[in-house]
C-alpha cells in the first residue's frame, strides 16, 4: 500500500482519526477544481479556513469569475474607445496635415504675388524717373528754344530798325537831289 500511496499522502505510522482524513481528501479532491477555475497570472486568495464549506468556496469562485468577465468586458470597451480615438487621431492629423499644405501654398502664391508687386512697384518707378528725366530734357530744350526765340526778335527788331532807317535816308537823299535838280532847271530857263 506505501508503493501506491502518492506523494501528497499523509505520512504512515501517525493515528489520524477516520473522520479528519476524510476531510484532508476532500480539501484534496477540491484542490484540483479549485486551479482549474483560477485564471492565469490571476489567482484566487487562499481560503482562510480549511474547512470552509464548498458551495461558499464554488459562490466566492464565480464572483471572481463575474468580476473578471466584468474587467475584461470593460477592458474591451476601453480598447474600442482607445481605437476610435486613435482613427480620430489619425483623421485630424490627417486634416491638419492637409491644411499645413494648403497654408504653405497660399503663402508660396502670397509671396509669388509680393515678388509681381515688387516688379511692378520697381518698373513703376523706373518709368517714372525715365518720364521726369525726359520732362527735365524737354524743359530744358523749351528753355534753349525760348532764349533762341527771343534772340531771333531781337535781331528781326534790329533789322527792321535798320531798314527803316535805311529807307529815312534813301528818301532824304532823294527828296535832296529832286531839289537840287530842280534849281538847276530852273536856273538853266532863266
Amino acid at each position: 500500500r506505501r508503493g501506491r500511496a502518492p506523494a501528497t499522502a499523509a505520512p504512515p505510522q501517525k493515528h489520524v482519526p477516520p473522520q479528519q482524513v476524510q476531510q484532508q481528501q476532500h480539501m484534496q479532491q477540491q484542490q484540483p477544481n479549485q486551479q482549474q477555475l483560477q485564471l492565469p497570472n490571476q489567482p484566487l486568495p487562499p481560503l482562510p479556513n480549511q474547512q470552509q464549506p464548498q458551495p461558499q468556496q464554488l459562490q466566492h469562485n464565480a464572483n471572481a469569475a463575474k468580476l473578471i468577465e466584468q474587467l475584461r468586458a470593460r477592458l474591451s470597451a476601453a480598447s474600442a474607445e482607445n481605437e476610435q480615438l486613435e482613427e480620430m487621431l489619425r483623421h485630424e492629423e490627417a486634416r491638419a496635415a492637409g491644411e499645413a499644405s494648403a497654408a504653405r501654398r497660399l503663402a508660396a502664391e502670397l509671396a509669388a504675388l509680393q515678388d509681381q508687386t515688387a516688379q511692378g512697384e520697381a518698373q513703376m518707378q523706373s518709368a517714372i524717373a525715365a518720364q521726369q528725366v525726359a520732362s527735365r530734357e524737354l524743359s530744358q530744350q523749351l528753355e534753349v528754344a525760348r532764349r533762341m526765340n527771343a534772340k531771333l526778335e531781337a535781331k528781326v527788331a534790329a533789322l527792321e530798325d535798320a531798314n527803316r532807317q535805311m529807307l529815312e535816308t534813301r528818301s532824304g537823299l532823294e527828296g535832296g537831289m529832286l531839289d537840287a535838280l530842280k534849281q538847276q532847271l530852273e536856273a538853266a530857263e532863266s
